[in-house]
C-alpha cells in the first residue's frame, strides 16, 4: 500500500491558494477512488452465483436428489458446487458445498445451500439452509469449522452461524 504525499507549502503561499489546495487534494483522491475495483470480493467462501461452480459428482447429485425427493419442484434441478476445506482433512472431496443451478429451487436471490460430508463411502447432508453465500468461520467443534450462511433481499438480511455437533450442523445464532 502506498502513501500519498503532497507538498502543499508552495500553493498555500500564493494567491488563490484555496482552490489550488482543493485541486491538489481532490485530483489524487479521485484517481485513487477510480482504481478500486467496482466488484469487490464477496465476504464468503461459497457463493450461489460463483461462475466457477461445477456440476457435483454423481454420488453427490444422487444424495441431494434423494434428500429433496419430497419437493416436486426439485425433481429437475441440476446441482452445482465445490469442495471446501471444512476440516484439517486432506481428502479434497470429503466436504462438498452445493446449491441448485438457478432458477431451480431459488427465489429472491436465495438458493438452497447444502453441506455434505463423505462418511463410510457415502455422502450425507449435514446442513441445508437457504442463502446467497457461506463463510467458513474460525471456531472448530467436533473437528469441523463453524459456518455462517448469509441471506437477504430487499430490506431484509440475515446471517446465521452454524456449529457442528458431531453429526450435523446446528443453528447457533441468527443476526439481522
Amino acid at each position: 500500500m502506498s502513501i500519498l504525499k503532497i507538498n502543499l507549502s508552495p500553493m498555500i503561499k500564493s494567491p488563490g491558494s484555496g482552490r489550488m489546495v482543493m485541486r491538489a487534494l481532490l485530483i489524487p483522491l479521485i484517481a485513487w477512488s477510480l482504481s478500486i475495483p467496482a466488484h469487490a470480493t464477496p465476504p464468503f467462501s461459497f457463493g450461489i452465483e460463483d461462475p466457477a461452480l461445477q456440476p457435483v459428482p454423481n454420488d453427490v447429485a444422487v444424495t441431494l436428489a434423494a434428500f429433496d425427493s419430497n419437493i416436486p419442484e426439485m425433481a429437475t434441478c441440476t446441482y452445482i458446487g465445490q469442495s471446501l476445506p471444512l476440516s484439517a482433512s486432506t481428502n479434497k472431496l470429503e466436504y462438498v458445498v452445493a446449491t441448485t443451478q438457478a432458477p431451480c429451487g431459488c427465489g429472491a436471490y436465495l438458493c438452497p445451500i447444502y453441506v455434505l460430508r463423505k462418511s463410510q463411502g457415502a455422502y450425507e447432508v449435514i446442513l441445508n439452509w437457504s442463502g446467497y453465500g457461506l463463510s467458513i468461520k474460525k471456531g472448530i467443534h467436533h473437528g469441523l469449522n463453524s459456518l455462517e450462511i448469509l441471506a437477504g433481499s430487499a430490506g431484509h438480511s440475515e446471517n446465521t452461524v452454524w456449529r457442528f455437533n458431531g453429526k450435523k450442523y446446528e443453528k447457533l445464532i441468527t443476526g439481522r
